[in-house]
């Protein structure tokens, strides 16, 4: 019986370096948009202030073993409060674009009715600020990101609504 021997990993490493050290901009095309992206539970941070809601991550990282170390996103990278200095360091790389989700209890702090205008007004600060540096803002609307209650009331009855086939 012929033992076949795996290559070692720096051999498969060569040549992903290979392949990426010989692409460039224009193989992608010009209609490609370059870009950065973000989700907010990953990055925002100050998850129980100006109104903000628990969403469905704040309450999972509460659950004993779950999450590595007990980590959590309340404070994140803080982009919430430091959002002017990430920014301009994305204009520094010459980058675009900038996608980046919303979060919901945000906005909708339980999960339904009354509106968290501070939430508002802080999404409006981002994309002003990208507006500003030349940045486009590109919004992912990920409802499944939201307050428990939300999903309950609204993306449940909604799914069931078009058979399971609603993407919200």
């Amino acid at each position: 019986m012929e033992t076949i021997q795996a290559p070692q990993f720096w051999e498969y490493s060569q040549a992903a370096y290979q392949l990426i050290m010989n692409i460039s901009a224009k193989d992608f095309g010009s209609s490609f948009h370059w870009g950065v992206s973000t989700a907010a539970y990953q990055i925002e941070g100050a998850h129980d202030k100006y109104g903000k809601g628990p969403s469905i991550w704040d309450d999972f990282v509460q659950r004993k073993k779950k999450i590595l170390n007990n980590h959590t996103g309340d404070i994140a990278c803080d982009f919430y409060h430091r959002y002017t200095n990430d920014l301009t360091l994305v204009k520094r790389l010459q980058i675009p674009n900038y996608r980046f989700s919303i979060s919901w209890s945000r906005i909708l702090p339980k999960g339904v009715g009354q509106v968290n205008q501070a939430g508002i007004d802080y999404y409006h600060r981002v994309i002003d600020f990208c507006l500003e540096l030349g940045i486009e803002p590109w919004i992912t609307c990920i409802i499944g990101i939201s307050h428990s209650v939300y999903k309950k009331k609204v993306v449940g009855p909604i799914e069931t609504l078009f058979n399971g086939l609603a993407v919200l």
